[in-house]
């Protein structure tokens, strides 16, 4: 049997889009990340595909095997879903004290409730720039790059302190050390999960 365990949700940002002025939702249509506004509430995953997925997946040629040929599946492929850009500025995932976005949470944990929390509390159409730096990254923690910890990880909060920057980063997926090929097969399906067989 296969059982499936997954990071990948959209709850909080589903309700953040419920609620969006005009002009919020402009400002994010500006950033490689739009495609967060179309998010359904509730991310379905058919386990009977997934589990056909897996015992076709090769992972010697990094494909799967679909009557008689292998059709591969690269990281590539994942940007292109996503409509992330694969050429421009090498991502840094080091940690920066100075990151204004950081500073936005004081001495806060950051998780995806206390980036919920700091956005509700906003007023409507206030800083539209802040809110939409706190928008992206209750995309990142929720839905793009989720993980089992509590805690958002500190690489992508010295991304959104300049919003201009953000499209010319390069996204591809090869350049985000935690994913593996077939990791990042499921990310194109939404879910960032993790397999084990049960007997």
């Amino acid at each position: 049997m296969l059982r499936l365990r997954h990071e990948c949700k959209s709850k909080y940002i589903t309700k953040v889009n419920e609620k969006l002025t005009e002009l919020q939702r402009s400002e994010i249509q500006k950033t490689p990340f739009k495609w967060l506004l179309s998010l359904p509430k509730k991310l379905k995953i058919s386990e009977n595909l997934l589990e056909e997925l897996v015992e076709r997946w090769d992972d010697r040629s990094g494909g799967f095997a679909i009557q008689g040929r292998i059709i591969r599946f690269t990281p590539l492929d994942v940007c292109f879903a996503l409509g992330l850009r694969i050429i421009g500025e090498k991502m840094n995932f080091k940690n920066d004290p100075t990151s204004t976005t950081k500073a936005m949470f004081d001495n806060e944990v950051i998780n995806v409730k206390t980036i919920y929390a700091k956005i509700i509390n906003m007023e409507r159409d206030e800083d539209v720039e802040k809110f939409c730096r706190l928008y992206l990254l209750l995309g990142f923690a929720e839905f793009y790059f989720p993980n089992s910890s509590v805690k958002v990880g500190g690489w992508c909060l010295k991304m959104l302190d300049d919003l201009n920057f953000i499209g010319r980063y390069n996204w591809d997926l090869n350049s985000i050390r935690c994913l593996k090929m077939f990791a990042d097969f499921i990310y194109f399906l939404s879910i960032d999960f993790k397999l084990c067989w049960v007997t």
